[in-house]
């Protein structure tokens, strides 16, 4: 089960280092410079932000689901924006 979980996280992470170096090549050159950013650091920082959301520090933590009393509907709602 351990080299499934592997190629699943690798599989993942693959595909969000090519979203993000997507995202990254759709910026103009001066979007880039205003970032201090250039083209050739595009695969590295596409690479590291990959290996941050993969690993779970791109998501927030979501919290617990809280009991409440029936009836009390504003309860269920509460802390969500």
């Amino acid at each position: 089960m351990h080299l499934l979980s592997t190629v699943v996280a690798l599989v993942r992470q693959y595909h969000h280092f090519h979203g993000v170096l997507h995202r990254l090549r759709g910026y103009s050159d001066r979007q880039l410079a205003d970032m201090n950013i250039g083209r050739s650091d595009l695969g590295r920082i596409a690479w590291l932000e990959a290996e941050r959301q993969a690993s779970g520090l791109g998501q927030p933590k979501r919290e617990p689901m809280r009991k409440f009393e029936a009836g009390s509907v504003k309860l269920m709602f509460a802390g969500q924006h």
